[in-house]
């Protein structure tokens, strides 16, 4: 595993929240381009995170972008500062 990525693992799994979420953002080709961002995993359990996250990470076939998120349970996103979210432009799309 690479350095970088090992250390961005580790800074989310040793944040203080309990929660861990891993999210996924792709492009969709049906009829017209657009951008698609999914949570796929949601546990408690870092060890658990860290070994899917690694394993979404490396057998990545279709250029998905995958990132972790951390936050405590009955936290109400929307108030936060910053939540779950990717920016997709439209250079993106094309």
């Amino acid at each position: 595993m690479n350095n970088e990525l090992d250390a961005y693992i580790n800074d989310v799994l040793n944040s203080p929240e309990d929660l861990k979420i891993i999210m996924k953002a792709h492009v969709k080709n049906d009829d017209e381009k657009y951008g698609v961002v999914s949570i796929v995993f949601i546990s408690v359990d870092h060890q658990l995170i860290h070994d899917k996250f690694l394993e979404l990470v490396t057998t990545n076939v279709d250029d998905s972008f995958y990132f972790l998120y951390s936050c405590d349970l009955n936290t109400n996103l929307l108030a936060l500062d910053h939540y779950p979210s990717i920016r997709i432009d439209k250079a993106d799309l094309s």
